[in-house]
């Protein structure tokens, strides 16, 4: 079952399309689809600009220190 905040992002997918007179449910997923792809392009763009293009979203550390231009530890 999917989580809360699931649910309340899928109800106002659906409440936006229903406003504009929408009923497809297709159109409506499809929505959620790429909104969700959108946001992984956008985390992994984020990625790329802090750790390099060779970087994994898991692997990435940020050293705060670093991005400061603070080379004192």
């Amino acid at each position: 079952m999917a989580s809360d905040d699931i649910w309340q992002t899928a109800w106002a997918i659906v409440a936006e399309h229903m406003t504009r007179g929408e009923t497809d449910p297709t159109k409506m997923v499809a929505d959620g689809i790429q909104r969700e792809r959108d946001s992984w392009h956008r985390a992994r763009q984020n990625t790329v600009s802090i750790c390099g293009e060779e970087a994994r979203h898991e692997e990435c550390l940020v050293d705060r220190h670093r991005l400061r231009g603070n080379s004192s530890n």
